[in-house]
């Protein structure tokens, strides 16, 4: 148990300096929490446009990383 919690210590640190590839690999974790609030806000949208509007947020999320935090 502690091994995991050192790499994901180590994954926010390196997401934290930029690293793109590890802000998706967050991002990633969380998109079943992501497509849960798309629901919650959109209930009625099929099932595909909730996984398609989970992948413009999480794209739109890496963009705001990187516009507001000069990443």
């Amino acid at each position: 148990m502690a091994e995991i919690n050192r790499i994901d210590y180590e994954l926010i640190v390196s997401a934290t300096k930029g690293n793109m590839a590890d802000i998706g690999k967050i991002l990633e974790n969380f998109s079943g929490k992501i497509e849960k609030v798309i629901y919650h806000l959109a209930p009625w949208l099929p099932e595909e446009c909730r996984k398609d509007c989970k992948q413009e947020v999480m794209i739109m999320l890496v963009q705001l990383i990187q516009t507001k935090f000069k990443v």
